[in-house]
């Protein structure tokens, strides 16, 4: 977990970055979203080491 304020045009944004992992799919894709526990993030990036890897990890971000 990591977090920034935003400062310029966007001072009224913070972000909050995750890093999340998940058992290994073809049809996930950076800019789709996710949901846990009542909050919704953005799939900023997906980290895929192939098809023998187990799992995908994704960076996502919330955004308030």
């Amino acid at each position: 977990v990591s977090g920034n304020d935003v400062f310029g045009p966007d001072a009224g944004e913070s972000r909050t970055r995750y890093r999340v992992t998940i058992k290994r799919r073809t049809d996930v894709n950076a800019g789709m979203r996710i949901s846990a526990a009542a909050q919704t993030y953005a799939i900023r990036v997906v980290l895929d080491d192939g098809p023998q890897s187990q799992f995908l990890t994704l960076l996502t971000e919330t955004i308030g």
